[in-house]
């Protein structure tokens, strides 16, 4: 059996372009070749379904700008006590060497 990658937790500032709208959003945690984003508004989760094209970009003080493809793995709405959000597991389709550089700035 394939062994889960480690998820880091990042709580990392994002943009994320998502069924061809723009969110202001937060990388909530990330691994080699998945993470978790949360945006704060309520989607309806048939608006986007899984499999579809998902951007992600964020800026890092010592890698720069990243910029990066995903498929969206699975989109719910949650309530946090505070208001809903929404949560959007992804998959990465092609990983970035910036990105690569940046995890390593996690360990």
């Amino acid at each position: 059996m394939k062994e889960r990658p480690v998820r880091k937790p990042v709580y990392k500032k994002a943009e994320i372009i998502l069924c061809a709208k723009m969110f202001a959003g937060t990388i909530m945690n990330l691994s080699e070749d998945n993470m978790l984003v949360e945006v704060p508004v309520v989607r309806n989760e048939i608006d986007c379904l899984p499999d579809s094209v998902i951007e992600v970009r964020f800026e890092d003080s010592s890698c720069g700008p990243i910029n990066m493809s995903c498929r969206v793995a699975r989109i719910y709405t949650e309530d946090t006590g505070g208001g809903k959000v929404t949560r959007i597991g992804m998959k990465i389709n092609h990983v970035p060497q910036k990105y690569k550089e940046y995890l390593k700035t996690l360990s």
